[in-house]
């Protein structure tokens, strides 16, 4: 057993497992440690217990082509479910994300949207994505089955850069994925906020929060742009929720017609 295991299993006994005597104890925790500081992350954004966490977010799509200034496109609203478990390296993370295209002025679904760089008018279908299972490590991500591959671990050598603003901590993670995985953005940044005092309390699995980002994308198939030129950016910001009752009607019933156990525990 590797010293990183021990740490990351006797991490997890402890949040699961506080005896009443060791909850009035608070240890420091030091964020500048790798493992302290990946922990402190999950905790944010997933759970280390294992439970399935479900997040709301709603996003904004603009186009950026060069020498040109940004367009506004199109909104979104999504629902993300995700599960991170404890490896020997960090953790596993499998996620779920689902969503529909609205109109950024009226937050009303949109079923076609006209391309200003093609001048078409182009449907619109729901986006699913079941992403492939990542490795999050204190060294930063990989894909689990390209373990020997050089662009299969990114960001190596790095904590995740983290700030305490007044009684919250920010803690941002950012992902750069090989142009070759097309189920996966090629650029994205996270920033988590929530509070410190809990962010950082190692008998809690997990913490409500919420996060801005911003992600670097391909232009989509269906707006039909033959030229690699250019590329989508989308500003996105979101939070924790308990389940389905926090999302309209109308995205639970798409979600559910794309994916009828999307809800379900990963």
């Amino acid at each position: 057993m590797t010293d990183l295991t021990r740490r990351t299993l006797g991490f997890a006994a402890g949040a699961l497992a506080a005896t009443p005597a060791l909850a009035q104890r608070r240890r420091s925790v030091d964020l500048n440690d790798p493992l302290e500081n990946l922990r402190a992350y999950v905790r944010m954004c997933g759970d280390l217990s294992g439970k399935t966490v479900i997040e709301r977010v709603e996003a904004r799509t603009m186009g950026a082509v060069e020498r040109q200034l940004p367009k506004p496109l199109y909104a979104a609203i999504g629902i993300q479910v995700s599960r991170y478990r404890p490896t020997e390296e960090g953790f596993s993370l499998k996620f779920k994300y689902f969503s529909l295209t609205t109109n950024p002025a009226t937050g009303a679904p949109m079923a076609e949207f006209d391309t200003p760089y093609t001048g078409a008018k182009n449907k619109i279908p729901p986006r699913l994505s079941d992403n492939p299972e990542i490795i999050l490590t204190t060294q930063g991500w990989r894909f689990p089955n390209r373990p020997k591959d050089p662009e299969a671990q990114r960001n190596p050598g790095v904590v995740r850069p983290w700030a305490k603003l007044g009684d919250q901590l920010c803690v941002t993670n950012t992902l750069v994925s090989p142009p070759r995985y097309e189920n996966h953005p090629a650029f994205q940044s996270f920033t988590y906020l929530a509070d410190y005092a809990a962010a950082t309390d190692p008998r809690r699995p997990a913490v409500p929060s919420s996060f801005a980002g911003t992600g670097m994308e391909n232009w989509r198939d269906w707006m039909e742009i033959k030229e690699d030129t250019g590329s989508l950016v989308v500003h996105m910001v979101g939070h924790k929720v308990s389940g389905r009752a926090d999302f309209p009607d109308w995205v639970v019933e798409g979600a559910l017609k794309a994916d009828p156990k999307i809800f379900e525990d990963l």
